[in-house]
């Protein structure tokens, strides 16, 4: 099954009992460039297959670009610098990323290019700034900022993703889908250090990444 629709801020599913509703082939080439220990860099080239039942198209007419089948090309780069103290569990610092995506459909013949019909490709520009702040020696403050913006085109429903994906999600609102090309969601956190963090090494451990336990 598949969803096809987003209704009352929820994913709407169909399936067909007999033959597979959705079949997706896909390639992807990625490069990975570390700059420094806090830059990273990274492009990925891809191409997605997608033959499509057409009894979804009369579910949802803007499901995809054309009936049936639809090969795609991606093109996407992202650059992240990460400064926290700590992945897991960071206190102080900053987080940043920032991608680029351009996406469109391969069969040009189907499309006219020269006039630049909005509906062959579309580019998104996408990112997320966090920052983290100790106040006193037991109160901490993060604030985040995720942003997604669609500069030209109609992204097709089935590969289109708003809030309710990944880490974008609205609290208490997690389950439900808010469909769309365009947002900006902000999130701020304290956090209240109620017992004192206590170390302990271990001595017969002669390696000091593995003889030292933090609870």
């Amino acid at each position: 099954q598949i969803p096809f629709r987003v209704f009352n801020i929820k994913y709407e599913y169909f399936k067909l009992e007999n033959s597979y509703i959705q079949k997706k082939n896909y390639g992807l080439v990625q490069l990975t460039y570390r700059g420094s220990i806090k830059n990273y860099h990274t492009l990925q080239i891809g191409y997605d297959n997608y033959d499509i039942a057409d009894t979804v198209f009369k579910l949802n007419q803007n499901y995809s670009y054309n009936k049936i089948n639809n090969e795609l090309y991606s093109v996407f780069y992202q650059f992240k610098r990460d400064n926290r103290d700590n992945k897991a569990y960071p206190l102080k610092g900053y987080y940043f990323d920032m991608d680029i995506t351009n996406c469109g459909i391969l069969d040009f013949k189907k499309r006219d290019v020269v006039s630049g019909d909005n509906k062959i490709s579309f580019n998104s520009i996408h990112s997320s700034i966090r920052t983290y702040f100790k106040l006193n020696k037991k109160l901490f403050y993060s604030l985040g900022v995720n942003y997604k913006y669609t500069l030209s085109g109609e992204t097709p429903f089935f590969i289109q993703k708003g809030l309710g994906f990944y880490n974008e999600v609205v609290r208490s609102y997690e389950k439900y889908i808010i469909d769309g090309q365009k947002f900006i969601l902000v999130k701020n956190n304290i956090k209240f250090n109620v017992l004192p963090t206590k170390m302990k090494v271990v001595k017969f451990i002669p390696f000091q990444k593995f003889n030292t336990i933090h609870y």
